[in-house]
């Protein structure tokens, strides 16, 4: 009977010793803790979207189902991979408190987690970036995950606000072009915009007199540095000056994100060309101008003017027409407030 006492202590003594093997993973979106992990800012999404300037901070959590144990530890995989300007942190460690209804108890569940901080810089953005981490507790179980970091980039366009980019128009007529630069992408990019060309802003740029300026911007909500308009707005406004009759111009403007750096301008920038006849025999009068004003700067007859002119006008004075509160020119010329062709009298020539 003894060689059987001793089997059947063996075989008890090889039970009792075979090791508890944990299992390690990490907390996701999907898992049962995703309420727990969203209220600590633990990873849950294995993809960020991010603008530059707006700031990354996620805590990478793990856990194994020995719940009453911290004894996962946590390994970054890819430094070398890293974005310029990320923060890895040591790690820590945190314990979730749940109660059990079935047991009647509450079970104590821990977490290790590193926190990865990151703010993309001008120059970062349209790359994209993986992060891995390992996961291994004391029974040498080990598992990986990785997140990517998309640094978006803004598109640069125009919304449609231009029917055509050829245009006639006589002396002093006003060109009023209203430009809406928006990022396409979606994102919030604000927009600035030159004139010239996109290859070199020194060629085809405005003609004389011509201003281009910003008159506002749509906002959005910004959450980095550089975003937060949902458009902006500029206006190219142009008044040809005598001896300008029968010409043709052809200038050019772009537009360009304000976070580009460089050629990154020129790549991803927008570029609108126009071409402007400036008729013959045709004259649009100023606030204050009055017909025989023009007259008699041109040499010309004024009553001829006069019965060729609008019906609101006068050969002394000038109503001007309701233009949607847009008169002709907004800044009146230095002499357009003559009363007519005697004002010009004793003015030489030369000096119209």
């Amino acid at each position: 009977m003894a060689p059987k006492h001793v089997f059947g202590t063996l075989i008890c003594f090889f039970l009792a010793s075979q090791p508890v093997f944990s299992d390690v993973s990490f907390v996701y979106e999907g898992t049962d803790t995703r309420a727990w992990c969203n209220f600590q800012s633990c990873s849950a999404q294995k993809d960020y979207n991010i603008v530059v300037g707006q700031n990354l901070d996620v805590n990478i959590s793990a856990t194994s189902n020995q719940t009453s144990l911290s004894n996962v530890t946590m390994t970054l995989l890819n430094i070398a991979g890293l974005p310029n300007g990320c923060q890895i942190f040591e790690e820590f460690h945190l314990a979730s408190y749940i109660m059990d209804y079935t047991l009647n108890e509450t079970v104590v569940h821990w977490y290790t987690m590193r926190r990865v901080l990151f703010t993309p810089r001008a120059g970062q953005e349209g790359l994209s970036y993986q992060v891995c981490f390992m996961a291994s507790n004391s029974n040498i179980t080990s598992t990986s995950m990785c997140f990517h970091i998309h640094v978006v980039a803004p598109v640069v366009q125009f919304l449609p606000t231009l029917p055509n980019s050829s245009f006639e128009i006589g002396v002093n007529c006003p060109l009023l072009l209203h430009l809406l630069p928006f990022d396409a992408s979606g994102n919030g990019y604000c927009m600035g915009m030159s004139p010239g060309t996109l290859a070199d802003p020194s060629k085809e740029t405005l003609p004389w007199g011509a201003e281009l300026r910003r008159v506002g911007t749509v906002n959005r909500t910004k959450l980095g540095e550089f975003d937060g308009c949902d458009h902006s707005e500029f206006l190219l406004s142009w008044y040809p000056r005598r001896g300008t009759e029968t010409q043709t111009f052809f200038f050019c403007v772009h537009a360009y994100d304000t976070v580009c750096i460089g050629y990154l301008c020129q790549q991803r920038g927008k570029e609108l060309c126009f071409s402007v006849f400036v008729k013959k025999c045709r004259y649009c009068l100023s606030i204050g101008e009055t017909i025989m004003g023009a007259a008699a700067r041109y040499n010309s007859d004024w009553l001829q003017e006069y019965f060729i002119a609008p019906p609101y006008s006068t050969p002394f004075s000038l109503v001007p027409p309701d233009l949607g509160s847009q008169p002709c020119d907004p800044h009146p010329r230095q002499r357009d407030r003559m009363d007519g062709a005697k004002a010009w009298s004793d003015v030489p020539r030369s000096a119209w």
